[in-house]
């Protein structure tokens, strides 16, 4: 049967229609304020899941993104990134709202993560991670996930499905478990520098995990444990400033172990001018002030 060009155009309209609607990478991003963002996870990644004992469900997931405020206006500038996960879907900035827009970071809130199958809630953070990434400039090295309950169990796993995360900020619960109760602690071994942070409200019921997470973590492990007062919730403000500073303490060290060391000295005019030659092949003139082992000051 022949079909005409005019039905064939609607055909091909409708089922373009259907197909998943990923949301533009040149889509807007409203600064110090939330953006949904719209995204598909579509990879075959049999070694991840294997290594990581896991499965992701194909399909369309979202989240829902904050930037600063200054996000657009220096377009430079790179910044450190927190994964939120919730029990109940649809995670919220909730206690780090003030923390986020004061230190500038970018806060990725997971919407279909949830209590239930493993397969979707890890989906949904390895397409938003992996869009996030492109989207945005989120500075490696420097990625956080936290999450309550549920969603502390789902982050403690992701942490180590992707690089380039500092640590990772458990509430009201420990890892994931296999069925015999063990801890899945595999993402600590896909990356060892990982630093575990884990609050607990002084009421939970699951504050006895605090006996289990300091005896089968690894050794290597850098672990500290805090406690609340409350119950089995969302840790409160301060307890997530102390969490996330700690976490972060490493990267921050590294970065200042980075930053060259400049000296400033009185300039000595009557020293006379002379023509150096530095490592890299540039000339430049000054005075020569003083030496002091590796370093030479000039004026």
């Amino acid at each position: 049967m022949k079909i005409s060009t005019a039905v064939f155009a609607t055909c091909l309209c409708f089922f373009t229609s259907k197909s998943p609607a990923v949301t533009p990478m040149d889509t807007p991003i409203k600064d110090g304020g939330l953006t949904e963002i719209e995204c598909v996870y579509d990879l075959d990644e049999k070694k991840l899941f294997a290594k990581m004992d896991m499965t992701a469900d194909k399909g369309v997931y979202h989240y829902t993104v904050y930037v600063p405020a200054d996000y657009s206006t220096n377009p430079q500038k790179q910044y450190p990134c927190l994964f939120i996960f919730s029990p109940n879907g649809n995670a919220q900035l909730g206690a780090v709202k003030d923390y986020v827009a004061k230190n500038q970071w970018i806060a990725v809130m997971l919407k279909e993560s949830k209590n239930g199958p493993m397969a979707p809630s890890c989906a949904n953070f390895l397409a938003a991670h992996d869009d996030a990434v492109k989207r945005l400039r989120i500075k490696e090295g420097s990625k956080v996930v936290t999450g309550l309950s549920g969603g502390a169990r789902v982050a403690s796993h992701m942490a180590g499905a992707r690089p380039g995360f500092a640590g990772m900020i458990l509430q009201g619960a420990g890892f994931n478990y296999y069925g015999n109760g063990e801890y899945v602690t595999v993402s600590l071994k896909q990356n060892k520098s990982l630093r575990v942070f884990v609050l607990f409200g002084d009421t939970d019921s699951n504050i006895k995990e605090s006996k289990w997470l300091e005896d089968r973590l690894p050794n290597f492990t850098k672990l500290k444990i805090v406690t609340f007062k409350g119950g089995h919730d969302w840790a409160p403000a301060e307890s997530m400033e102390q969490a996330l500073t700690w976490v972060m303490e490493k990267v921050v060290e590294n970065e200042t172990a980075t930053k060259p060391k400049i000296t400033q000295v009185p300039l000595d005019a009557t020293r006379p001018a002379r023509t150096w030659t530095a490592t890299t092949g540039a000339v430049f003139q000054g005075s020569l002030l003083r030496s002091e082992g590796d370093f030479v000051y000039l004026k």
